[in-house]
């Protein structure tokens, strides 16, 4: 039988881009606590810095919240805290303004909170309080971020939360780590050296952390283990975007794109706010229509309209 150009052509494209699995991290269990969960923020903290990951960010972050009314954000599922560290400095560096920043999580790691707080007084503020990403509550805030964290949310908890931010706020934007295709795992395989090393350059050095960092590798293989694991799990834009209920598909103005990073990587994030906060004077894009929702599919088309 014959194959046609656009069957090879959706063959490479299938084979480039794997498909979604929901799988498991160590770093969503809720027995990793303590000492185990601070070392293992520390390595992943670390690892984001080197590969400078999130050095880009604050690019299209920083024109979404000017369009989205330029209001304090509320990151959720925070983590280490170090995606928002790294766009907080990196704004100020490149002369971006941002508004407050607010870090909480489900597990919030308070003493790593309250250390960035005091690095970046006025521009980053932390919950101490368990904040739940799915429904972060009615809280002051009306702009939420989640940066390296959505691919954890299987698609009914993605759904939920983006239904129930979308519900309380004006704004959201969703940052992921890498994209999902197969040579990111080059960024997991080579990271075991590097992340032995963590406890002498963290802030937070105790010989615990030692033992199961450097001395037995545990740590530097579960952040291997979880790094391998998240690439599958990434959703990619379109994704991201058939799980928005449809009337806020429309009705809100939704942008996607990529950051790269390391020359060969990129960063996919999607981003969308109320047009009544925005300035309409400003490129927006609206009226994106998908045309398969499956979200565990290999390929997602989207059509999108772009109105000035």
């Amino acid at each position: 039988m014959k194959i046609s150009a656009g069957e090879k052509s959706n063959r490479l494209v299938n084979w480039l881009i794997p498909p979604r699995i929901q799988g498991f991290e160590f770093c969503d269990q809720p027995w990793l606590k303590g000492v185990w969960r601070d070392a293992y923020l520390d390595g992943l903290n670390f690892i984001l810095w080197v590969g400078g990951i999130y050095s880009r960010v604050h690019e299209p972050f920083g024109k979404w919240v000017r369009r989205a009314g330029n209001r304090p954000v509320q990151d959720l599922a925070s983590g280490g805290g170090r995606p928002i560290t790294t766009l907080v400095n990196e704004a100020g560096r490149n002369n971006v303004r941002l508004p407050k920043m607010i870090l909480s999580d489900l597990h919030p790691d308070t003493e790593a909170f309250a250390a960035i707080a005091r690095d970046l007084p006025g521009r980053v503020e932390y919950v101490s309080d368990s904040v739940d990403a799915t429904d972060p509550g009615a809280g002051g805030a009306r702009l939420f971020s989640i940066c390296g964290a959505f691919h954890h949310f299987p698609p009914a908890a993605a759904r939920r939360m983006l239904a129930n931010v979308a519900a309380r706020g004006d704004g959201i934007f969703i940052q992921e780590i890498f994209d999902r295709q197969w040579w990111a795992l080059g960024l997991c395989v080579f990271n075991l050296v590097p992340l032995m090393l963590v406890p002498f350059f963290s802030k937070r050095f105790s010989f615990k952390k030692l033992l199961i960092t450097t001395i037995l590798p545990i740590i530097p293989l579960m952040i291997m283990f979880d790094g391998i694991v998240s690439i599958f799990r990434t959703y990619r834009p379109e994704e991201i975007i058939a799980m928005i209920p449809g009337n806020l598909r429309n009705e809100w103005r939704w942008e996607q794109g990529s950051c790269s990073f390391m020359g060969f990587l990129g960063a996919p994030y999607v981003c969308g706010y109320r047009p009544v906060y925005g300035d309409r004077q400003e490129v927006a894009v609206g009226a994106i229509a998908v045309t398969d929702e499956a979200i565990g599919g290999r390929h997602l088309a989207i059509e999108q309209e772009v109105t000035v």
